[in-house]
């Protein structure tokens, strides 16, 4: 609002703070923002604006997130607690769940990350929400890491024109694919035609009885990538059909 403050001061508002705070963490400028994002939370104490106060904490989460702060997780937490509580079920009205989940994942709660990333995919679903849809499979990807559905999500950002969200996506693959070499470096090289990691984890739920639909809600994935999978499985292990699957994994 163009207000002017007893002290001839502009922007008694906090809604300039916050966009501009916003901005800023979109810039990768994380001083900046988070001098914005306190200069807007200040003033939303004074006044009570509460949806300039709940996006000054987004702002301030992902500038924190620029420079890898555990402070982000709860900033973020108190956003989403508070959308969850008042029963704001739009996951695009506050969009703080890939961070959030990252955040989480970042600091070793795994256990909140995969509650946030379940909670998204329901709404996601119930609402046929195309941001939401191409999120939780971007939030499933930081969980369980899978680059199949990592491209599948940067590919749905794209072909709604969220760039910022496609390169974040992109960015968080590339984190997963170096996180992954370290993790499987020291081990020998896997044998030719054995199963990804991935591929293995869709073939056991599989040969459980999880129907494609019950393993693409599992995995935070589509159904078309586990369909990717299993296909790919089938054709390593030389079987041709869902009920070779348990015997063929229990040989080895």
């Amino acid at each position: 609002m163009w207000e002017r403050s007893s002290e001839g001061q502009l922007f008694v508002n906090p809604a300039h703070q916050r966009c501009r705070a916003l901005l800023e963490a979109g810039r990768g400028n994380p001083a900046e923002a988070e001098r914005w994002a306190s200069e807007a939370i200040r003033r939303t104490e004074e006044i009570g604006t509460q949806w300039d106060w709940l996006e000054a904490l987004r702002a301030r989460a992902i500038s924190s997130g620029l420079v890898h702060d555990p402070a982000a997780a709860a900033s973020l937490r108190l956003v989403w607690e508070h959308c969850e509580r008042e029963g704001v079920s739009d996951p695009g009205v506050f969009p703080v769940a890939p961070d959030l989940v990252e955040a989480l994942v970042e600091t070793g709660e795994t256990g909140e990350a995969v509650a946030v990333v379940e909670r998204l995919s329901v709404l996601a679903r119930e609402q046929e929400h195309p941001w939401g849809l191409a999120t939780a499979t971007r939030c499933g990807v930081l969980v369980h890491f899978d680059q199949e559905a990592s491209g599948e999500a940067a590919r749905a950002y794209e072909a709604l024109g969220l760039r910022f969200d496609q390169a974040r996506t992109l960015l968080a693959l590339g984190r997963g694919e170096r996180s992954e070499l370290s993790r499987v470096g020291a081990r020998k090289p896997q044998a030719e035609g054995g199963l990804t990691k991935t591929e293995a984890r869709v073939a056991a739920l599989a040969a459980e009885g999880m129907s494609n639909k019950e393993i693409a809600r599992a995995l935070f994935v589509t159904v078309h990538t586990v369909e990717v999978h299993l296909s790919h499985a089938y054709a390593k292990l030389g079987i041709r059909s869902r009920s070779q699957l348990g015997p063929r994994l229990s040989s080895g």
